[in-house]
């Protein structure tokens, strides 16, 4: 499908052609870009749960829909920012490897996050990460 059909679809009137989209995993950055604006709080939950969107269309998304925010937040590609919130232990360990390098982290502390996310502690990541980095 080339891109003009998937724009047109996203904004045709058929909620399961842009669920569907939202779910894709390999589509055009833009196409993602407007079903983050789309007026079906379930086609924008997909698209929260789809690892595939981009990191800027994943910020846009939370601005657009802030209940969004903790669905967001546990995207691997999700800014670190969003990430920090959430209980360490929900995030996967890709989350905490990209959320480490987003944040420069010294090995130690990116052992140390990995560490954290599997002792069940109701510790967030940004606390994790705070008390990591405090030594």
């Amino acid at each position: 499908m080339d891109l003009t059909t998937m724009k047109r679809r996203t904004t045709s009137g058929l909620l399961d052609d842009r669920i569907a989209l939202a779910a894709a995993p390999d589509l055009d950055a833009r196409v993602y870009d407007e079903l983050a604006h789309d007026r079906s709080a379930l086609v924008r939950r997909v698209l929260a749960e789809n690892d595939a969107v981009p990191r800027d269309v994943l910020v846009e998304l939370v601005a657009a829909d802030p209940d969004l925010a903790e669905v967001v937040a546990l995207r691997p590609q999700a800014p670190a920012a969003l990430k920090e919130p959430l209980p360490v232990t929900e995030h996967s360990p890709e989350s905490i490897d990209v959320y480490s390098a987003d944040r420069g982290a010294c090995p130690a502390v990116r052992v140390g996050l990995q560490e954290a996310r599997s002792t069940y502690t109701s510790e967030t990541l940004g606390e994790a990460y705070a008390r990591l980095t405090s030594r």
